[in-house]
């Protein structure tokens, strides 16, 4: 590296021209801009130092050595073979979902993604499931309700406990309760099967 002569070293012309005292100037100015230039590029080979000798940028060893492509590799391979990946199913539901999305962009769209843009009807199928579900307990317990409303389950329930019949020959509040006891655990019974 080079040593520059500071500008207040530098011998001064005392002539008085106006010629010398521009050359004197301009050669001031050239001498501060290379002085400049120097602390720029001193500062520039600071930071490249820095920077190789940062730690954080040399690559993690794998059994005391640096690892080879090779390595890095077989590991990666190794990474990709085991059971982390995910199954095959949500694979395949990811793959129709990004055919939906693309027929969607494209304009041409699949049937039930139509259905669903307009907005008239979400999902077909769905509702349909879910309003026979909802449908399905309350016909259940209105054919259990009817079955024990019968004169011949009265009949019965008389036989198998007579006190459970009024003085008129109806059904006390007592055989009602225990009719509705029954009505209750039938359609308990039948949840597990629907």
């Amino acid at each position: 590296m080079s040593k520059s002569t500071s500008i207040n070293d530098l011998p001064k012309n005392q002539s008085g021209k106006d010629d010398d005292l521009q050359e004197s100037m301009m050669v001031n100015s050239i001498l501060k801009e290379i002085e400049n230039e120097e602390e720029v590029i001193n500062d520039e080979n600071e930071d490249s130092l820095k920077y190789i000798m940062d730690t954080s940028q040399i690559p993690p060893k794998i059994q005391n050595e640096i690892p080879t492509t090779e390595m890095i590799q077989s590991a990666t391979n190794e990474y990709f073979n085991q059971d982390n990946l995910p199954h095959m199913e949500t694979l395949n539901s990811i793959q129709e979902e990004k055919k939906e999305i693309s027929n969607l962009l494209n304009d041409t769209p699949t049937p039930s993604a139509t259905i669903k843009k307009s907005g008239f009807m979400p999902d077909v199928d769905g509702l349909m499931n879910n309003i026979k579900n909802r449908i399905l307990g309350p016909f259940i317990i209105l054919c259990l309700f009817m079955l024990l409303t019968f004169r011949k389950v009265n009949d019965a329930i008389f036989r198998l406990l007579p006190k459970l019949r009024t003085i008129s020959g109806d059904i006390s509040s007592l055989g009602n309760l225990l009719k509705g006891l029954v009505l209750a655990v039938s359609y308990f019974i039948m949840s597990f099967f629907i």
